[in-house]
Formats: structure tokens, C-alpha cells, sequence
């Protein structure tokens, strides 16, 4: 049975692309992860994001998240920047996975809020501070509540943004309120994407710096949507200098 997940896509320049994370009969399908990189980055996307929720990575052991992280890397060969899914529902879990994340090959570590068991604003606040003191790579934190059951509040993304190796936030709220409060309440240097697809243009208008799409999304349709827009530009290049 194949078990299809999102690679992902990131923008630059209004550039976007999808694939697939093929697991068959329990094994990771290394050749379709191979081709659909390929794919990706042939379509102008500036970075993959292997180990995400649409790739399923709760599903994964860890042993198959870090061989999914080290074949998108090794197929994009420094071409694009890798945001490696490495998310966990405890500190020591998620440390452990930016580690292997870093020796894979990645150059920034996707980390979604703690899900299943809520907590308070506080209680993020020290899961992230903790991991991103412990972390090899620069974290790019992930706010999903419908699905992790924790939002990360604007006051709390705004401390956060102060610790010098988180760089940046994804969020999948649907909120597009939140999202420009998150624009006008953070510095320019931490990058902000739109994960709701829906959103994509208000969003760039907003001033975000990119998108994250699902697999529904294709360069070769969206880009010239995004052309015609004015917005602010925080490249990749930064947050993994």
C-alpha cells in the first residue's frame, strides 16, 4: 500500500512546488523520494521540507525520518535549503531528531508544538527555549493547534523570536489576523511563512516571506499569481547562513 506524504515547498521569489514521501510495505521508497526531488526542484522551489505533517513523520520511526531527511538532501546536493521535520512530543525526543536531522544533511529543524497533551503558554515557552538551546541546527518553530491542541500566542512567538537560534515560524493556524499580527509584531530578521495554502497571496501582501504549500500546490500554476505582488523578501540564505 502507498502511503503518500508531503515533501513541501518553500518560497522565494514566488516559487513553489509538492511531492510525495512513498512509504511501500512498510520501507521507504528511496527512488520515488529521489525522482519527486527531482521534480521539485526542476519546478523552482528553494527548499524541501522532508519529516512534515503531511509526510506523516508521527508515523515514522526515527531511523526512517532521518533516511527520508538524508535522501532529500543528498538528491538536492546544496541546490536548495532543507527544513527537516523533527518534531516530538518531548525535549530529549526532539533534540535527539535535530541531531540526526543535522547529521543528515539538513540546514534548519522544523519543530511543531508538543500535541496530544495541552499546556500553557509558559509550558512552550520552556519546550522551545530548552530545545533551542540544546539544538545543532537554527529551529524554525511549526504553530498547527488543530491538529498539535496547543496555539502558540502571539506574546509568546514574540519572545521566542528573541532567542538567537530561532529564526523563524510556520503557521498552519488559518488565522489570517494572527498571521499579519505576527508580521507587525516581530523583527524582520525572523522569518514568517503561511502554511494555509488559502491564504497564500493575503498573505505575501501581508508581508510574509513565503509559503509552505501542500501537495495541492504546483509552481507551474501558482508562481505567476504571486509575480504581480509587492512584498517583503527574507531569502532563505539567511536563516541558514
Amino acid at each position: 500500500m502507498l502511503n503518500e506524504g508531503h515533501i513541501w515547498t518553500y518560497r522565494d521569489n514566488c516559487s513553489h512546488g509538492y511531492a510525495y514521501q512513498p512509504v511501500c510495505s512498510g520501507e521507504i521508497n528511496e527512488k520515488a523520494i529521489e525522482r519527486f526531488t527531482h521534480a521539485l526542484i526542476e519546478g523552482g522551489v528553494h527548499g524541501l521540507f522532508p519529516g512534515s505533517s503531511i509526510g506523516e513523520f508521527s508515523s515514522l520511526t526515527n531511523e526512517q525520518n532521518r533516511t527520508v531527511i538524508e535522501m532529500v538532501s543528498t538528491t538536492a546536493a546544496g541546490s536548495v535549503a532543507i527544513f527537516a521535520g523533527c518534531g516530538g512530543t518531548s525535549i530529549k525526543d526532539v533534540t535527539e531528531n535535530i541531531d540526526a536531522a543535522s547529521g543528515a544533511g539538513a540546514d534548519v529543524a522544523v519543530v511543531v508544538a508538543p500535541y496530544y497533551l495541552n499546556t500553557t503558554q509558559s509550558g512552550l515557552e520552556t519546550f522551545f527555549h530548552t530545545i533551542a538551546n540544546r539544538a545543532s541546527l537554527p529551529v524554525v518553530l511549526y504553530n498547527i493547534p488543530s491538529l498539535t491542541g496547543n496555539a502558540l500566542e502571539i506574546q509568546t512567538v514574540e519572545t521566542l523570536a528573541e532567542h538567537e537560534n530561532i529564526v523563524g515560524l510556520k503557521d498552519t493556524s488559518g488565522d489570517l489576523t494572527y498571521h499579519y499580527r505576527l508580521n507587525e509584531r516581530t523583527d524582520d530578521d525572523f522569518a514568517i511563512f503561511q502554511g494555509a495554502t488559502g491564504l497564500a497571496a493575503a498573505s505575501l501582501e501581508l508581508g510574509s516571506d513565503g509559503i509552505i504549500a501542500g501537495p495541492r500546490t504546483c509552481s507551474r500554476n501558482i508562481s505567476p499569481v504571486f509575480t504581480t505582488l509587492t512584498k517583503r523578501m527574507s531569502t532563505i540564505s539567511s536563516l541558514t547562513s
